[in-house]
Order: C-alpha cells, then sequence, then structure tokens
C-alpha cells in the first residue's frame, strides 16, 4: 500500500487530503508537512466492538511556491486509506508567504493577535502515549468586544480539534488539526485546553500578500 504523496509547490495552493477507515478494525492518522513543519492531521478508528466509529475525517493546508510538501499515512490497524487534491492558486494579485510558528495559550489566558494581512491559522494536536486528551480553538472576530460580548461566539469556536488517545478503551485519536481563514485587521488566537496528561499543540500563521 502506496502510504506517501508528495510534490514539490510550482505554485501556491492548497493540499486537500481525505482519510477513511472503511473496515472494522483499521485505524490510523495521516500527516501533511509543509517543508518539514507538521502544520495538518487527522485521524480515524473504525472498531465496531467498542461503538469507536470516527470513520471519515480530513484536512486542508496552504502551500508556498517553492514549498516541499509531505503526506503520509500511518496506519496502526487494518487498511485505512487516504486521497491527496493539490488546488493550485491561480491569481496573479497574491502571494503566500510560508509558514510562521505562532505560541498556543492555555484556555482563557490566549493572546490576541491583529492580522497584519490576510492568511490562514492551521492548528494541529498530536498525542504520542497512552491517555492524554485536548481540544484546541481556533477564532477570528473584528474585535475583542465581539468575542468576549457574544456568549455564542465566545462558548464556541470557529474552528475546534481535538485528541484523545485511551488504549484501554480503544480511544486511538492520536492526530488532528484545523484551518481558518483570516482578514487583514481582525483579532485571531490560538487557545489549547489539555483535559488529561499534555498533548502537543501547535499553530502556524501562513500570510498572503499582494503582489
Amino acid at each position: 500500500m502506496n502510504s506517501y504523496r508528495g510534490f514539490k509547490a510550482e505554485t501556491d495552493g492548497f493540499v486537500f487530503c481525505s482519510l477513511e477507515a472503511s473496515t472494522d478494525g483499521a485505524r490510523g492518522y495521516v500527516t501533511c508537512a509543509v517543508d518539514n513543519t507538521i502544520i495538518a492531521a487527522a485521524s480515524v478508528h473504525n472498531y465496531h466492538h467498542h461503538d469507536c466509529w470516527l470513520q471519515y475525517s480530513g484536512f486542508c493546508a496552504p502551500f508556498a511556491k517553492g514549498s516541499t510538501v509531505d503526506v503520509r499515512l500511518t496506519s496502526t490497524s487494518g487498511f485505512p486509506q487516504f486521497k491527496v487534491w493539490r488546488i493550485p492558486s491561480t491569481s496573479q494579485d497574491w502571494k503566500f508567504m510560508k509558514p510562521e510558528k505562532l505560541t498556543v495559550r492555555a484556555r482563557p489566558g490566549g493572546d490576541w493577535i491583529t492580522a497584519e494581512k490576510d492568511g490562514f491559522l492551521n492548528g494541529v494536536v498530536t498525542v504520542s502515549d497512552d491517555g492524554p486528551r485536548g481540544i484546541l480553538r481556533l477564532d477570528c472576530v473584528k474585535d475583542q468586544n465581539g468575542y468576549f460580548g457574544n456568549p455564542y461566539v465566545s462558548g464556541r469556536p470557529l474552528v475546534s480539534a481535538a485528541v484523545h488517545v485511551w488504549h484501554p478503551k480503544d480511544r486511538w485519536i492520536s492526530h488532528t488539526s484545523g484551518m481558518l481563514p483570516v482578514r487583514k485587521g481582525y483579532l485571531f488566537t490560538a487557545n489549547f485546553t489539555p483535559t488529561s496528561g499534555a498533548p502537543r499543540a501547535e499553530a502556524y500563521w501562513t500570510a498572503v500578500i499582494p503582489t
């Protein structure tokens, strides 16, 4: 089984990946690295005996022209399947920058960053051992009053990603991610809430600049 897709980006663009555990007992995860930095991931687990039915997952990630993009599938049981699409940006007016790592804070004291350019916020959460779980949330608002003054917004993230690995109960969601577009001048943040152990959460900013 071919568990790798990769390319050298000839244009700016996006990579889309879908992951499926189509048979009972199949599980695994897929990661996307841009220039050797993992900025997106997804996990699936299909195990009828323990009522684990996360059969489908996927992600989207931006890449800049000249980047090396690697998408790798790791099967931990059975034969999960994945598909990858490369969507080039044909615009002559915009240019994608390389991803920049951001600081992820624990809620509720997350940092708000004013976007100096349009761009994309990617967050990825991974677990390497048994027991940890947690939730990463990505938010973007025009101003903080629009966030804290609105319970619907502040209580529900625009984008979230969660992991949970607990082998005795067959919980195997070890890699997950999310992506959020951000408008220039808006505020954005990445906050992480670990609920057990110490999962690893990271966020990356891909700026889009006019040419």
